[in-house]
């Protein structure tokens, strides 16, 4: 429904993976944006309607496109070194802890109307379609799309100093709390902002997002927790917003 909501064709499933494709049945305008469309609403509705997992990536190319086959038995095809790179890009997703990873040819045609960040510089691999060094980028968000872009911008910004998968874990976290659950959202953050194997960057991060969500669920302004230079704040109701930090600090 998300691939032919954004003009895209469901080519087929092999075993647990579906390929689609874009620009190939017609020509299509912004097709690249198309598809990263519809490979973010996959990653975010598929988990919460099913209940399962989804990891999405998106590559583009030069391919064949046609009819093949005999008069007896004929079907429409894309061939190509750029779906050899998409299957490649979908098994680092999954190894690398990502829902949504694209290749730097995509990454650049979107880039203005999407949140993401470089998570990996892989070398050429026979097979993969892949004749060079490429970078592949995590897509997070769509801009002006949600009440989480305030916070996916933090997150793109960290960059490479933060490993995909706590990067992954920040985005899930945020999204959560966009949804309405302010309170586990909060608790995983609070357990983040003071991880002591994690590295001063994300730890950094995770205490500005915390104190972003703080500000934003109580709509006030709240003095900045000690670790932010102020002192214990409170709601008008009494209640410290910070009671996940109390045992911490």
């Amino acid at each position: 429904k998300s691939v032919k909501e954004f003009s895209g064709v469901v080519d087929k499933c092999i075993g647990d993976k579906v390929l689609c494709h874009w620009n190939c049945v017609t020509r299509q305008a912004s097709h690249q944006v198309k598809a990263c469309h519809a490979a973010l609403r996959i990653a975010s509705t598929l988990p919460l309607s099913c209940g399962v997992g989804a990891t999405v990536a998106v590559a583009c190319g030069k391919a064949i496109c046609g009819n093949v086959g005999t008069d007896q038995s004929r079907s429409f095809q894309v061939f190509g070194s750029v779906v050899n790179l998409a299957f490649f890009i979908v098994k680092h997703a999954k190894a690398l802890g990502l829902t949504v990873l694209c290749d730097q040819g995509t990454f650049t045609q979107v880039e203005p109307l999407m949140l993401g960040h470089l998570v990996d510089i892989v070398p050429p691999v026979e097979g993969t379609g892949l004749a060079a060094p490429a970078e592949l980028y995590h897509l997070a968000a769509e801009k002006g799309g949600g009440a989480s872009d305030e916070w996916m911008y933090e997150i793109s910004s960290c960059g490479p100093d933060s490993s995909p998968r706590w990067m992954s874990r920040v985005s899930f976290v945020v999204r959560q709390f966009a949804r309405g659950e302010a309170e586990p959202a909060l608790c995983a953050l609070s357990e983040m902002a003071t991880a002591v194997g994690d590295s001063p960057a994300e730890v950094g991060l995770a205490r500005r997002l915390v104190w972003v969500l703080l500000q934003r669920r109580h709509r006030a302004e709240l003095r900045p927790p000690p670790f932010l230079g102020g002192g214990e704040a409170t709601t008008s109701c009494g209640a410290s917003p910070f009671q996940c930090f109390r045992e911490s600090n």
